[in-house]
């Protein structure tokens, strides 16, 4: 039984408790990043030991089985980007590929990048005796951010998102209940020239229009096998589901950092790179989802997805009416970044506190930069049109902070679906009741003509 199919079943009414996030923002802490920490430094690596102690220290002494590790993680990282290339010369090739080869490269793809990815367990035995950090810090200073983004507090914050070159689609693969395709376009992300990709599935023939999910931090559906990658009742209504890849993720990952890292190893400066990239992203994604399917266009977000969802929710009052959402969902969602990245337990767990403090974040120091990361304002569209769902046990995202912007947005009680869950648990728990997913497409209806 994958992940998929667990989320789903009925014993997930066992699990999807308090407990369960507590347990699992533990093992997040202490295995999954240290191991991530270890197998990102290996793929830069590429098999050079004194390469791998420099991005991942450990205090162990030289051994066979480390050299082994990294070899292996070399041939898979190779591997997996010789997929890679093979899948996206195939699938965005000017002519359209055979079927059944156009699902065999993606499928060779997918397994590739899955078998790099679970690379990490080769790591261990070391993790067992000596740990290896979590993050790769690289706290960008006070001043640095200024540079960068202290321009944006005295002129428009974000932008309407402006297209610079046209969205290219890959050839569809079809099945009986869908089609797959992607997409990818020119972004920016903290100066650097990046490409954004999102993943679509629609359901045949004509969509009512389309839903676009934000992930969560981490979260890479494109790379692990068994993942949930949508919600059925989403194509099943008629709307397509847009799945983007955020900054720092997936495809987007820097070379030497795991996916999500990079959010939060240049601490305040990372969440300000991600989110003034990813907002005018998905405003860029509504527009062209609306002109591809004919129909509204409702934007959901997860964890670190609804911090930037709600942004988008402010920022699109400057923006063209093709580039606003018409509905809103937010899963466990924050009135507050600090609550978040200073009060949550998981950044606790990671160090996040003290980093940045150590390059001089002081509370005053953050205090000029909260308008670009929290949505300061009311929302471009009616409180009616906005969903979410809270745990009321969630530490990662208190609680409280979720509860206090919907309050300040004043959306309505029956809109919001509080649940004696945490932070993990109330985004997995969506698979085993979408009742809050089926309200969106319900609310996308109610603006259909």
């Amino acid at each position: 039984m994958n992940i998929a199919s667990l989320q789903s079943s009925p014993i997930a009414d066992l699990w999807l408790r308090p407990w369960y996030d507590r347990m699992a923002a533990d093992i997040l802490a202490r295995w999954y990043f240290p191991l991530s920490r270890a197998w990102a430094a290996a793929c830069q690596a590429a098999g050079d030991p004194a390469r791998f102690a420099a991005a991942a220290p450990y205090d162990g002494p030289p051994s066979s089985g480390l050299d082994k590790a990294l070899r292996a993680v070399a041939a898979k990282a190779d591997a997996y980007r010789t997929a890679e290339a093979t899948w996206a010369d195939m699938v965005f090739a000017p002519d359209p590929p055979d079927g059944r080869a156009a699902a065999t490269v993606t499928e060779t793809r997918l397994a590739a990048a899955h078998t790099l990815m679970a690379t990490r367990r080769r790591f261990v035995p070391w993790q067992v005796r000596r740990r290896f950090p979590t993050v790769r810090w690289r706290v960008a200073s006070v001043d640095a951010a200024r540079r960068r983004h202290g321009p944006r507090l005295h002129g428009i914050a974000f932008p309407a998102p402006v297209v610079a070159g046209a969205v290219q689609l890959s050839h569809p693969l079809r099945e009986p209940d869908r089609e797959t395709f992607w997409l990818r376009f020119d972004s920016t992300v903290s100066g650097t020239p990046d490409i954004a990709w999102a993943r679509v599935d629609k359901p045949p023939g004509r969509c009512r229009g389309a839903v676009i999910l934000a992930h969560g931090i981490g979260i890479e559906t494109e790379f692990w096998r068994g993942l949930a990658t949508g919600h059925a009742g989403i194509l099943a209504a008629g709307y397509a589901l847009v799945a983007p890849e955020g900054p720092y993720h997936g495809r987007r990952c820097p070379p030497g950092f795991y996916g999500g890292e990079g959010v939060f190893a240049a601490g305040v400066q990372g969440l300000l790179d991600y989110t003034a990239a990813h907002v005018s992203e998905l405003g860029r994604l509504i527009a062209w989802a609306r002109a591809a399917f004919a129909g509204p266009v409702g934007l959901a977000g997860i964890s670190l997805g609804a911090l930037t969802t709600q942004i988008v929710a402010v920022a699109a009052h400057g923006w063209s009416p093709e580039q606003r959402p018409d509905a809103l969902l937010l899963v466990t969602a924050s009135d507050s970044v600090v609550a978040a990245a200073i009060e949550g337990r998981l950044a606790r767990l990671l160090g996040v506190p003290a980093a940045v403090a150590a390059a001089g974040w002081t509370p005053q120091a953050w205090q000029p930069y909260l308008p670009l990361l929290e949505p300061r304002g009311a929302p471009a569209l009616p409180a009616e049109r906005i969903l979410a769902v809270l745990g009321t046990a969630d530490e990662i995202m208190p609680y409280h902070a979720g509860d206090a912007l919907m309050t300040r947005w004043q959306v309505p009680r029956h809109n919001v679906f509080r649940r004696r869950q945490g932070h993990f648990s109330a985004s997995l728990g969506l698979a085993r009741d979408d009742t809050p997913m089926r309200r969106l497409t319900e609310l996308l209806d109610a603006g259909v003509d």
